[in-house]
């Protein structure tokens, strides 16, 4: 029995592992894409495919089934959370007002957001995306996207509040 269980924290901690690599993985992409931005510029469609390759399961082109991550933001601690987030921000927000991600590679990204469950997590995400003129500019749902970390965000606050004694004066 001890055995088994060993093995089973063994594999937990072997998954998380690769849940955090995954994400410094799409980090240290974002970098070098920016660090090589001019010969990027020319080539947009491979930063795309690299990127839904990073985050994607391959798709099954007989059976055309919907694409799902290959993994969880919410797997990993939050300070790796933090970092996603942070790249993120990196894509979205224009180096001297050019854009060096086209949006369908940063659009996979933005969409991973909505998993968030971790509360400073999810306000760092509103911050980074909230009123993004690019993202608006080509059409993404970002009001909606907004809407529901808001909406996982209000039962935490709710419950936070709901287990917080009430302030009593002294008399």
């Amino acid at each position: 029995m001890a055995v088994m269980l060993r093995g089973l924290r063994v594999k937990r901690f072997q998954a998380g592992f690769q849940q955090f690599g995954q994400l410094i993985i799409i980090k240290s992409f974002i970098l070098r894409v920016k660090q090589y931005r001019h010969d990027i510029l020319e080539n947009p469609g491979f930063v795309v495919q690299t990127m839904r390759n990073l985050i994607y399961e391959e798709e099954d082109p007989i059976l055309s089934t919907p694409l799902r991550a290959k993994f969880s933001v919410n797997d990993v601690d939050q300070e790796t959370q933090e970092l996603f987030i942070d790249a993120i921000k990196e894509t979205i927000t224009p180096l001297r007002s050019v854009h060096y991600f086209p949006f369908r590679a940063v659009e996979p990204l933005i969409i991973l957001l909505h998993e968030l469950e971790n509360p400073t997590s999810i306000m760092s995400a509103i911050n980074a995306i909230e009123n993004n003129k690019w993202l608006l500019e080509n059409g993404f749902p970002l009001a909606l996207i907004v809407k529901i970390l808001h909406a996982k965000l209000r039962p935490q606050v709710e419950r936070a509040a709901g287990e917080l004694p009430a302030y009593t004066p002294r008399k």
